[in-house]
């Protein structure tokens, strides 16, 4: 850091803050002026700057109109024109003393209203951010505020009076404050004007962040005040808007900065940092990450497990002696360890200890069927099992040599620490996948691709210390994402059991209980969560929500769940096993403003993913639709000993041959804004009477009527016609649905069938099996039982008949015994909530 003096007479001061590594292209210019700057946001500029190097954006921060409120009380004039003479100043002494090109204006509370003033006259400025600007005051404001708090101070008085002379019929003395003769022009730029200028800005493509916590009391009454000040700017993609009503920003910028800093640091990733980022393959291993974590304060805790904790110096200990054992067996270079654990603190380390010995992990749910299991033993050719006593059985006589955990934990010291050899291109794991032949493959993962996606996350998502639901089941890859992304960050996380994962009460009530912040889960688990949150008035302390793996629909119990999660965002990520995480997308905060079908957003730093056709693969142009194929750092290795299938999926480029791609068979199209839109599979979409459908669209429209919940909308081929089929779980209204559906959509768009189904058929990973879904040809109609809704018995009865699949059962009977599943019992709980 050094001072440095500037402007006529050098009367100018600020602070330029550079380090190793930041660049020269871009620096960013951050200020505040006024009495602001006496009461705390010089201590958030500190902060900024901090939070701006770690990005490698070098910053200069500075008093606006020479040391703050000392200009309020001078007969200056023109503080706009004095503002925009200083900004302007400033910016030339950057370029012409230390060659800066390309500036990003921060301007903190009032002063933040003449940041576009000089963005409009000044091509150099790339990016415009706004805190906790007040902009246009309300009339209570005006009324109220001035007279009864900030205008006290006698250095304001001459203001005031003006003030109370412009603004109301009011006569100043009335107020009791002086009315002497002031020739101090505005505070506030015409707002006709600002709309132009900022109109003209986005034109220029150039991102806004606005980010305000309430401003001064009576300030900003709602939301979208803001928008409403300027009603005549399209501003299109290029303003993000952050809002968190409070009494007085002058403490609460403060109080909040945690949050502001995410945000902001959020945003630069975005529009500057990852679209300057090179792809260049990462030579950090995962090591270097488990590295990181043992830095953690060793008294810091990282799991929780039912009332146990393990800290960090634990789980380090533990973990190292993992590695001790596998590097003094003599095992050759990255060989394949199976894993068959219960959700336990000895998981997390042994997923460590065997990264950190160079070797790679296989998970075995221990939930999967022997024989897939077996097989994927078979197909992996793996010699080494580690498991708890209750699953040995399971890998009796079928070649592998198994590790007790009970007993090998007794055996474990940390006798060699020797760092292997290894690098990117080694496997860390192998994920298992559903095959076309009915065969399972598995997918190797590098060190390379999961680094990359673990440094990325720690920069895209900042939260510190984040406390984590261990939601996933180790056999889906977002467990890896959801596990280590949180020790990486020193946060806990918090292990669950089985069946409190598959019901939502019981997942609501670890959520509350635990503080959750971070939550990881599918789409489909997620809006089970919500319809249980909203039906019951529960509420959480989740700050991000991130799901994946299927495709994300805002249903209405979805948009209802996070309004009543103020400081809650929810993140779309996309990515298939053979790549992780390739894409993000994080969604407004308002919930109102979700679009149906939301955009899986883009790459992430180090990727990227192309739209080809899927027959030539040439590039489809902008707009149009088209095959998603995927590069870049996040790509596997292949798959295990399937060297003919990997040849088939992962394909050189054939208009960049050093360029490797994996060809998903998705379909997808590219926004204007560069925002990829998920349009399903390529037999995820089909043809009705010479219409091609979009299944997913249809599945939207229907997931808009009123309590619908889950549905799927598939096509069933009878007597060589094609029919679209709705299938649902909730009891509905159905022809009122038909009623919705024919308001909604046209006809060769509406389902022929409507299927009520008792759950969806699920894949070995959790995701729905579509060709599984019954047949509606020879469907059998339940008949509905009269319900006397004064006998408790009654009630329960019809319930039973509503979501069991079959009415053959006496009042007696075990809900189990009679077709009951656990998701069925949640469902059933929740209903009789409502009732």
């Amino acid at each position: 850091m050094k001072a440095v003096s500037f402007g006529p007479s050098d009367q100018l001061l600020g602070i330029l803050n550079e380090t190793e590594t930041t660049g020269k292209d871009l620096i960013a210019l951050t200020w505040n002026v006024g009495i602001c700057g006496r009461m705390g946001p010089n201590r958030l500029n500190v902060e900024i700057t901090d939070t701006l190097a770690a990005e490698g954006i070098a910053s200069f921060r500075f008093d606006l109109g020479n040391f703050g409120d000392s200009l309020l009380g001078s007969a200056e004039t023109d503080v706009i024109k004095r503002n925009n003479q200083d900004l302007k100043s400033t910016l030339n002494m950057l370029s012409e003393r230390f060659g800066y090109k390309s500036f990003l204006l921060i301007g903190i509370c009032s002063s933040a209203v003449d940041a576009h003033h000089l963005a409009v006259a000044d091509d150099r400025v790339v990016g415009m951010v706004m805190v906790d600007t007040y902009v246009y005051p309300t009339e209570e404001y005006r009324r109220q505020y001035i007279a009864g708090r900030i205008f006290k101070l006698q250095s304001w008085k001459r203001l005031a009076a003006r003030k109370f002379r412009e603004w109301s019929s009011d006569s100043a003395d009335d107020q009791g404050i002086e009315a002497e003769a002031d020739k101090f022009e505005g505070v506030y730029p015409d707002q006709e004007q600002a709309a132009l200028e900022l109109q003209q800005l986005v034109d220029r493509r150039i991102p806004m962040l606005v980010i305000y916590t309430g401003g001064f009391q009576h300030v900003y009454t709602y939301q979208n005040q803001f928008l409403d000040m300027f009603p005549t700017v399209d501003w299109k993609d290029m303003l993000e808007l952050k809002h968190e009503p409070r009494a007085d920003h002058l403490y609460t910028i403060l109080e909040d900065r945690e949050e502001f800093l995410s945000d902001l640091r959020s945003w630069v990733w975005k529009n500057f940092v990852s679209k300057t980022t090179t792809i260049a393959k990462t030579e950090r291993t995962l090591i270097d990450i488990i590295v990181e974590i043992d830095a953690h304060p060793a008294d810091k805790v990282a799991i929780e497990d039912h009332g146990k904790t393990l800290s960090y110096g634990e789980l380090t200990s533990q973990s190292r002696a993992i590695q001790s054992y596998f590097l003094s067996q003599g095992l050759t270079d990255s060989t394949l360890i199976g894993i068959c654990l219960n959700r336990s603190p000895e998981l997390i380390s042994s997923l460590m200890g065997i990264l950190r010995s160079g070797h790679a992990y296989l998970p075995l749910d221990p939930h999967y069927p022997k024989d897939r299991l077996e097989t994927m033993i078979e197909v992996a050719q793996c010699k080494i099992v580690l498991c708890h006593r209750i699953h040995a059985p399971i890998y009796q006589n079928i070649g592998v040599s198994t590790l007790i955990w009970e007993d090998f934990a007794s055996q474990l010291s940390e006798s060699i620490t020797t760092r292997p050899t290894i690098g990117a291109h080694t496997t860390a794991y192998v994920i298992f996948t559903s095959g076309s032949t009915g065969k399972p493959k598995g997918v190797m993962l590098g060190h390379g691709a999961l680094t990359q996606l673990l440094d990325w996350h720690r920069v895209r998502y900042p939260l510190a210390e984040p406390r984590t639901l261990q939601f996933t089941p180790i056999s889906f890859d977002v467990s890896f994402q959801e596990i280590f992304t949180t020790l990486h960050s020193g946060g806990t996380l918090k292990l669950i059991a089985e069946d409190v994962r598959l019901d939502p009460i019981s997942l609501l009530d670890e959520l509350e209980a635990g503080r959750i912040e971070r939550l990881f889960l599918p789409f489909v688990s997620l809006q089970f969560l919500a319809e249980s949150a909203v039906a019951l008035g529960r509420k959480t302390e989740l700050k991000e929500v991130f799901t994946a793996g299927e495709a994300l629909k805002t249903t209405p119990a979805l948009r209802r769940f996070f309004k009543n999660l103020p400081n809650a965002t929810l993140h779309n990520h996309y990515g298939p096993s053979e790549t992780h995480v390739i894409t993000a997308y994080e969604l407004p905060k308002d919930p109102d403003t979700w679009a149906p079908l939301p955009s899986i957003g883009q790459a992430i730093e180090g990727s990227f993913v192309y739209l080809l056709d899927s027959q030539t693969l040439r590039p489809v142009a902008q707009g149009e639709e088209g095959e998603l194929f995927l590069g870049g750092v996040s790509l596997a290795e292949g798959y295990i000993h399937r060297p003919d299938l990997t040849a088939e999926k992962f394909v050189f480029n054939p208009h960049n041959l050093s360029e490797r791609l994996y060809r998903t068979g998705d379909i997808g199209r590219c926004a204007a804004n560069g925002d990829l839109e998920f349009l399903g599979r390529r037999d995820g979409q089909i043809k009705i009477r010479g219409h091609r459908i979009e299944l997913g669209e249809i599945e939207a429209q229907l997931g808009e009527f009123p309590g619908i919940g889950q549905l799927i909308v598939d096509g069933r081929t009878e007597n060589e016609q094609v029919y679209l089929v709705a299938y649902y779980i909730d009891s509905i209204d159905l022809p009122a649905l038909k009623a919705h559906a024919a308001s909604r959509m046209p006809e060769a768009m509406r389902p022929t069938y409507y299927m009520k189904i008792e759950d969806f058929p699920r894949t070995p990973s959790g995701k729905i099996d579509r060709k599984a879904l019954p047949s509606p040809f020879q469907s059998v109609k339940k008949a509905a039982l009269a319900i006397d809704v004064g006998d408790v018995r009654s009630i329960v009865h019809s319930l039973w008949t509503e979501i069991l699949p079959s009415s053959d059962f006496h009042d007696e009977q075990n809900f189990f015994d009679a077709g009951g599943t656990s998701l069925l019992a949640m469902r059933f709980v929740t209903l009789l909530k409502q009732r």
